[in-house]
């Protein structure tokens, strides 16, 4: 019982991560123990019967011895009334040997009433953590099932942080640099293109064309032929 009295302690008292880190599932184990302690409860009160019952029975043998010291006390005083004192003296006899009995008995009472008294607070107690630990669990449960949640979500946004969004961080930043890469090609390509137009523009016979000089040229070379 012992054992019993800590497991449903445990339920009782101890915070929802605690159970969550003890147990694998300690929606199961708060479920069973509610069972366990009802069935043990229910054992208790068969084998308390017995204790009740021998509580009850040295009570009335008391009673009894005690009625029966009385009756004695009453025919001692009738004769005593009666001018008979050997009947009151044998009725007080009687009397004496039963004030005798009631004693050990008075003594079996107490050792009685202790060991029920002792059971009744044992049983009161487990009855009283048995509904204290009904009315709780579903609140329990609930609050478990909230940190279970919370803690999944929790490994969720981890997995997530640490691939999806890694990954796409990854992305974006190989295309930036691939965009980068092309920009300073086309940056190179152009200026390329520029300095051979420069070239192409600086060298060619249009860019240098002079008509004064050409006709010069042209009547240089028609007086000699003349």
């Amino acid at each position: 019982m012992a054992n019993l009295f800590s497991r449903i302690s445990l339920i009782c008292r101890s915070k929802v991560n605690a159970l969550v880190d003890q147990f694998e599932n300690p929606a199961e184990v708060i479920d069973q123990t509610i069972i366990d302690a009802k069935k043990e409860y229910a054992d208790q009160v068969r084998q308390a019967s017995e204790v009740f019952y021998n509580e009850k029975k040295v009570k009335k043998d008391l009673e009894d011895l005690i009625a029966e010291r009385d009756k004695y006390n009453r025919i001692a005083e009738r004769a005593v009334l009666a001018g008979n004192d050997d009947d009151a003296t044998v009725a007080l006899t009687q009397v004496g040997k039963l004030e005798s009995k009631i004693k050990k008995q008075e003594e079996r009472v107490t050792v009685a009433q202790n060991s029920a008294d002792a059971l009744r607070t044992k049983l009161d107690t487990l009855k009283s953590q048995i509904e204290n630990m009904e009315g709780k669990a579903a609140e329990i449960k609930a609050d478990m099932a909230n940190a279970k949640a919370a803690e999944k979500a929790s490994k969720v946004s981890g997995q997530i942080n640490d691939s999806a969004f890694a990954t796409f961080d990854r992305l974006a930043e190989k295309a930036e640099k691939e965009r980068m890469k092309a920009e300073s090609l086309n940056e190179y390509m152009d200026s390329q293109n520029k300095a051979t137009e420069n070239l192409e523009e600086k060298y060619s016979d249009g860019g240098n064309y002079d008509a004064a000089a050409r006709l010069a040229e042209m009547k240089e070379r028609l007086k000699k032929e003349q």
